[in-house]
């Protein structure tokens, strides 16, 4: 005879854990302190670098296209929202997954069949562990009449990177928590040159008197005097002084050179801490061509890609697959050159070249086929 525990289900153990790795306050000593160690995503994307990776990455795997033997599936990826098309509804998830290092996608259904996709803030999920980590639930909470739910995982798309597994292996982490140092550097920096850059060119020129000590009210008189003789519909014209002026230029400090060289170097650990090529962000890399920079991007873009698509196959129950052609190569002509290469190297006949550049749309459909058989024309034929 088999004996169950009655009190299993009634003191399960339970978990309730953040919905991402930032941790914005600490308690010390009952105390709430704002953390030193957080990057708030929103203040992040003010800095231009930060909005420039997000942008250019999050916009480039939405162009992506998926891909699915299962075409309801395919139908509801590609129309995911009855409010936001495809390609914005994706980037913003993109986007999230790239600032918080989770993005959550609820699948609502209807009739027990999906009907769309809805995109949560990280702030509206709590994740729930129980029965030591058998069952995962997301808690939800809806800013309208919905209020609070709680779904099991497989209704829920959550999309991570790496995960912090000495903290919590559930969640993951954003590239911004690298970044917390080298931001702060570029705040200051940005902060110390402007002050210094605007100290240094206030005053718009220096008229230096030679006739020793002079009283505030000549002082005045005689810079009243000077605009006006070099100002107005005098401004461009020749300047005349006597011996008694002198008037000079100042210059700015040639230090301010130096803090604005650590805007570069703050543009370079961005590119390193989202893993592309410092050349997308204007930051030339050294001993790298154009084919280098884009195959390392695609590399990196491939990261993200995985972290879209072994989710979406998981969850949804059969393959899904984003081809990134149209956001590394969409008007086709790195695939053209690669075709041509194989021509040449007789790994591709004509016909088959012909092919595959008709099927991508390189070249147009009611082109003739290439057969090898054209007559040679003579000189005036």
């Amino acid at each position: 005879m088999k004996f169950s525990n009655p009190f299993k289900r009634l003191f399960s153990n339970k978990s309730y854990l953040p919905s991402t790795d930032y941790q914005p306050f600490l308690i010390v000593d009952g105390q709430v302190v704002q953390s030193a160690s957080y990057v708030n995503a929103s203040q992040a994307l003010k800095n231009s670098d930060v909005y420039s990776v997000i942008n250019m990455i999050s916009a480039d795997v939405s162009s992506c296209r998926f891909e699915s033997e299962n075409s309801f599936v395919l139908h509801k990826l590609n129309a995911p929202n009855p409010i936001l098309n495809s390609y914005n509804f994706w980037q913003s998830v993109m986007a999230s997954l790239l600032l918080n290092g989770n993005s959550y996608v609820v699948m609502q259904m209807a009739n027990d069949r999906l009907d769309h996709f809805e995109q949560l803030q990280p702030s509206q999920v709590q994740i729930v562990v129980d029965d030591g980590e058998n069952t995962l639930n997301y808690k939800i909470t809806y800013n309208d009449n919905r209020h609070t739910v709680t779904i099991p995982a497989g209704q829920m798309l959550h999309f991570k990177l790496m995960s912090n597994l000495s903290v919590n292996k559930f969640v993951g982490v954003s590239p911004l928590q690298s970044l917390i140092a080298d931001l702060n550097i570029q705040d200051k920096a940005n902060g110390m040159a402007l002050k210094s850059i605007t100290e240094a060119i206030r005053p718009n020129g220096i008229l230096t008197l030679n006739a020793g000590a002079v009283d505030p009210d000549a002082k005045e008189h005689m810079r009243s005097e000077f605009e006006r003789a070099n100002s107005g519909e005098n401004a461009g014209r020749v300047m005349v002084l006597d011996q008694t002026a002198t008037y000079s230029s100042p210059q700015i400090d040639s230090n301010i050179a130096s803090l604005l060289n650590s805007v570069s170097y703050t543009r370079t650990q961005v590119a390193k801490a989202f893993g592309v090529p410092q050349d997308f962000l204007n930051n030339e890399s050294a001993h790298s061509n154009i084919d280098q920079v884009r195959s390392t991007y695609s590399q990196s873009l491939n990261k993200y890609i995985y972290a879209i698509s072994s989710e979406l196959t998981m969850k949804l129950g059969t393959g899904v697959d984003l081809d990134m052609q149209p956001a590394i190569d969409p008007d086709y002509m790195q695939y053209a050159s690669t075709i041509s290469d194989l021509a040449k190297n007789k790994a591709l006949d004509g016909t088959q070249s012909t092919f595959v550049l008709k099927k991508v749309g390189v070249i147009p459909p009611d082109t003739p086929d290439y057969t090898g058989d054209e007559p040679t024309l003579k000189g005036g034929e």
